[in-house]
């Protein structure tokens, strides 16, 4: 089927949009891609029968267990992971756009006729708006001073490696400066990523009016689920149905841990995170406490 509308959730990583996927996807009308295929990236028709298990009585249980998943072995298999710069549309090629409308096609099922996407890292924005042109877009946007704590507490992260093979491509002008001028700091320069990723994103989205690009912010997800998901609902033309409000009070997950930087780093490192951050969190409303 040919898709309309698709929904991206797109964000920094580590900003709370993995928590926000999973609580957005119980709405009725969702398809989105699974764990099954991760595991299993060329075989979409598991994910096609998990979507059709979802409505069916007696086996959307299990149907539920298999959580929504980011898919980067699916997106490796179709080139879409691993750019050292955000993907525009200038980067598609005719034969690319073609194959990947008609496999993204082949997702929803059943009801689930509108179908999310989450990726996070680069925006491409101006990539998928030139496959999918009433693709709209849902920005997660997290304190950075949050995010770098964050990227610095998971075994993952590139940037043990050095901004010369992190995957993000070399540091230039004054984000090189930065680095350098403090040492050489991982604190540095995982809050460098952060403000390299919001610049990227900031460019990708000068073009989408409010129809198409929302910003949410992670803490006002946290302090207030419900207002923010129906906002959400609104932006993405869905029904806002009991069900799904009773879906997203019964999360346990929205918990503000914004507060964790402050606990895990020592003063000095603290002050590296402001000092590189200070410009990019007055612009976005963190301002320092």
């Amino acid at each position: 089927m040919e898709l309309q509308k698709p929904i991206f959730i797109v964000g920094t990583g580590r900003c709370g949009s993995t928590a926000f996927h999973r609580v957005l996807v119980r709405h009725p009308e969702l398809a989105y891609l699974s764990a099954l295929l991760e595991k299993y990236p060329d075989k979409l028709y598991l994910n096609r029968w998990l979507m059709r298990m979802l409505d069916i009585p007696g086996l959307s249980m299990a149907a539920r267990r298999v959580l929504p998943s980011e898919c980067w072995n699916f997106w490796q298999l179709h080139g879409i992971a691993g750019a050292c710069r955000d993907l525009t549309a200038e980067d598609l090629t005719p034969a690319r756009s073609k194959h990947l409308k008609a496999l993204l096609g082949l997702l929803p099922a059943g009801r689930r006729k509108r179908l999310v996407v989450k990726l996070t890292g680069w925006p491409r924005i101006g990539y998928f708006r030139g496959i999918f042109p009433d693709a709209i877009f849902i920005h997660i946007i997290r304190d950075g001073r949050a995010v770098a704590n964050s990227l610095l507490n998971v075994g993952w992260w590139q940037g043990w490696t050095g901004p010369e093979n992190w995957g993000f491509g070399p540091l230039a002008g004054r984000y090189r400066e930065q680095w350098e001028e403090h040492g050489r700091s991982f604190v540095a320069l995982a809050g460098i990523e952060w403000k390299l990723l919001m610049d990227s994103f900031r460019e990708a989205s000068a073009r989408l009016d409010s129809s198409e690009y929302l910003e949410l912010r992670y803490e006002e997800i946290c302090a207030s689920p419900v207002e923010s998901f129906r906002k959400a609902a609104d932006f993405c033309g869905l029904s806002f149905p009991g069900s799904f409000e009773a879906e997203i009070r019964n999360q346990p997950a929205f918990e503000n841990r914004n507060f964790k930087w402050r606990r895990q780093l020592t003063e000095e490192q603290q002050g590296i995170l402001s000092r590189v951050l200070s410009s990019h969190l007055a612009e976005y409303g963190y301002m320092e406490e």
